[in-house]
């Protein structure tokens, strides 16, 4: 089926623009592209810039990849995953870090962590909520609050090791005690500085008696080579 639009003004560049959700003004620039792009124009360089490892998909990967498409396994999957990719999922989170996920319930399977992030805070956000923000973090939280028309309430962690203390996110949470939600981003991106378990158990104290979601972006979980990743799951 196809679909058209009907403008009811003028198609002029300015119309369209007034037509654009307004929320997007408020986004900063994010400068890491530009400066990946600048760093990718030196020869032989070893760039640790964008998250993304510097080896190419492995045989098995592309095999099975290849295989799903001769086996005419492309068509639409159910909206949080097939099956056996949850199951799998689940089983991975009992072995690496102990955790109990229902896969026909709990889990849901998106294109990415990108896609998950906007999910859960689009799940979350009205217009004029409030986010907390452990900083110098990825932008992209702040970014997809800002959009969703939310606020970004940024605590800057730079005096204390880059490291979320219970002290500061006490005072944050009675600063803005209307917080909808709290993110973590560990071991975090850009810095590389990871909690150790007491000091999750810490932070989790933290809000347990407060009505905070806590979005764990713990993506990096597995590069974790000086102890033991815990999960405040």
């Amino acid at each position: 089926m196809y679909f058209k639009e009907e403008l009811t003004m003028p198609t002029t560049k300015a119309s369209i623009m007034n037509h654009l959700n307004r929320n997007f003004a408020r986004l900063k620039p994010v400068g890491i592209r530009e400066f990946d792009a600048q760093a990718s124009a030196v020869p032989g360089i070893v760039k640790l810039t964008l998250g993304e490892p510097d080896f190419n998909v492995p045989d098995a990967m592309k095999e099975a990849a290849i295989d799903s498409i001769n086996n005419n396994d492309s068509h639409y999957a159910p909206a949080v995953g097939t099956s056996a990719l949850r199951t799998a999922i689940a089983d991975f989170l009992q072995d690496r870090y102990q955790l109990g996920y229902d896969p026909n319930g709990e889990i849901a399977v998106t294109i990415g962590a990108t896609e998950g992030i906007y999910a859960a805070l689009s799940a979350l956000i009205n217009p004029g909520d409030e986010v907390l923000v452990a900083t110098p973090t990825f932008p992209l939280y702040m970014a997809v609050t800002t959009m969703l028309g939310g606020q970004p309430v940024e605590i800057n962690t730079s005096d204390h090791g880059f490291v979320l203390t219970p002290a500061q996110l006490k005072e944050t949470i009675a600063a803005h005690p209307h917080a909808k939600a709290l993110i973590l981003n560990y071991p975090s991106n850009p810095t590389g500085v990871t909690y150790s378990a007491q000091q999750v158990e810490e932070l989790a104290a933290a809000v347990k008696d407060t009505n905070l979601v806590v979005i764990a972006d713990e993506i990096y979980s597995e590069l974790v080579y000086d102890g033991q990743h815990t999960s405040i799951a």
